[in-house]
């Protein structure tokens, strides 16, 4: 029996719902999204620790030096640049792999809360956040805004990043095309246009960009996600042909197919993938199980678990 898309998929997503559930992330089965994306969206949300250069923006330097809690944010940045957890700063929903994040998925901008005391695993919750653009080696505060209201929606923060960090912003930008006519710029328009999971070009000052967080599926959900899944599915369904063709009569070739199997026994195999990233999304290391007879390979169970 010829493994597809439909069994690499179940595998996928049995496979995410065993990882969240080790880790107490909340998802749902209910949602027409699959579990793997809601846990490509959980993945997302998160900070991986590792040291990471810390910067600020003009604004955010500003803001910092008169805020009421400084203590908090020196705290948060020097967490960043030892590379501790500071997931303790995020919101609660970074632990509900069904909810959303239109700042994130839009901007590509994460927020923190800035109390400097622990409470049931986060910090505690403030009124003021940060907004903060985090990749895998920089930590860029942008600016300080209450939560809630404007500062999920306002492009403000991205013309900040544009003026002080345009290299963070090099590969969403429109080449040839310049900021002319009219444009959709009025936080009216921008919240409306989100509510229905549309995405559109983002001006800043003289041209467009993409939406830098990827931007939403008519799902909800976010597209690099989509895309990430499908590539998975895709390159999977692909070893998969590949690997029947090298299965001979009498045994299974120990030749490797693009460097990527690790062991083989007659009556097993074990795919051991250590990185599927797609851009700065990382997938957790999995292993595909497949029962193989003499001259085919019967696929009578596809299972993926942590190594």
């Amino acid at each position: 029996m010829q493994i597809n898309s439909k069994d690499i998929k179940f595998a996928l997503n049995n496979w995410a719902k065993y990882i969240m559930d080790t880790r107490n992330v909340s998802y749902s089965l209910d949602s027409r999204i699959p579990i793997f994306i809601q846990y490509l969206n959980y993945r997302s949300k998160i900070v991986f620790p590792k040291p990471r250069k810390v910067t600020f923006s003009k604004l955010f330097e500003q803001q910092a030096n008169q805020h009421s809690n400084k203590i908090a944010i020196d705290k948060l940045k020097i967490a960043f640049e030892e590379g501790k957890d500071v997931n303790a700063y995020l919101s609660k929903d970074s632990l509900n792999a069904s909810k959303f994040d239109g700042l994130l998925d839009y901007y590509g901008v994460k927020h923190f809360h800035l109390g400097d005391t622990i409470e049931n695993g986060f910090v505690k919750r403030t009124k003021d956040l940060a907004l903060v653009f985090v990749n895998n080696n920089e930590a860029f505060f942008l600016a300080i805004k209450p939560h809630g209201g404007d500062a999920w929606h306002n492009s403000d923060i991205l013309e900040i990043l544009n003026s002080e960090k345009p290299n963070f912003l090099n590969h969403v930008k429109l080449q040839g095309v310049s900021n002319e006519g009219d444009k959709i710029d009025k936080l009216d328009d921008i919240k409306l246009l989100r509510k229905f999971n549309i995405n559109t070009f983002i001006p800043i000052h003289d041209d467009f960009f993409f939406p830098p967080g990827g931007g939403r599926t008519a799902a909800g959900c976010n597209v690099e996600h989509v895309i990430a899944m499908d590539s998975i599915v895709e390159y999977l369904e692909e070893y998969f042909r590949v690997l029947n063709r090298i299965i001979s009569l009498e045994k299974i070739c120990t030749e490797s197919v693009w460097g990527r199997l690790k062991e083989f026994k007659i009556d097993r195999i074990y795919l051991s993938e250590s990185k599927l990233d797609m851009k700065d999304i990382h997938v957790d290391k999995f292993r595909l199980k497949i029962i193989a007879s003499k001259n085919k390979v019967i696929y009578k169970e596809l299972s993926i678990s942590v190594i």
